[in-house]
């Protein structure tokens, strides 16, 4: 990735959403073209009930409000897809405390494949190759092993201890860890 050039963080957030071919996947930003098969893998309870913000059941609408926001701010946020098409997301997110998140969903069909994982190498590594932010974070729900074990692969480490958060499809709190990755801690992996 040394064909980026350091940017500042407000900066990546905002124009920065390259396209990226791993060994088996295709990311590219969002478009309209995603509504209907990201609602579709949205509207199934044990998608949605790992995540904090998207409601249950997820409507077409509520897939078109997602991808109409992240389009037009720019964020980092690509569609996952291979031959067979659309699988889910992964993205970069601002926090309110001007730090960074990376999120991700998959259709269920695809879980247990490696795909969030290549997905998610191909994000970390463009994020450190061309942000000057030192910390990447993320969060699972305590029960979501998959994703936990995503995050422990990439580097990620508890950072805090467990709060309760709200799900929205849950429509309950339930315990969330929150993780972070050093750049350091990266560099090391690399």
């Amino acid at each position: 990735m040394d064909i980026f050039k350091k940017i500042q963080i407000n900066e990546y957030i905002k124009v920065h959403c390259s396209i990226f071919n791993t060994p088996r996947l295709h990311l590219r930003p969002l478009c309209l073209e995603d509504v209907a098969p990201c609602a579709a893998y949205m509207n199934n309870y044990e998608v949605t009930k790992w995540l904090t913000n998207p409601p249950f059941p997820y409507s077409e609408e509520d897939a078109r409000g997602f991808i109409t926001h992240m389009m037009e701010t720019s964020a980092p946020v690509w569609a996952i897809t291979n031959s067979d098409g659309f699988m889910g997301t992964i993205g970069l997110h601002e926090r309110d405390t001007g730090s960074i998140e990376l999120g991700y969903c998959i259709a269920q069909e695809f879980w247990g494949n490696g795909y969030v994982s290549e997905a998610a190498l191909a994000a970390v590594t463009d994020f450190f190759a061309t942000s000057e932010q030192d910390d990447l974070y993320s969060g699972y729900y305590v029960g979501n092993d998959k994703s936990q074990a995503i995050l422990t692969k990439l580097g990620f480490v508890p950072h805090i201890e467990p709060k309760m958060i709200h799900s929205n499809a849950r429509n309950e709190a339930a315990l969330l860890q929150k993780v972070r990755l050093t750049r350091q801690a990266w560099n090391m992996l690399a």
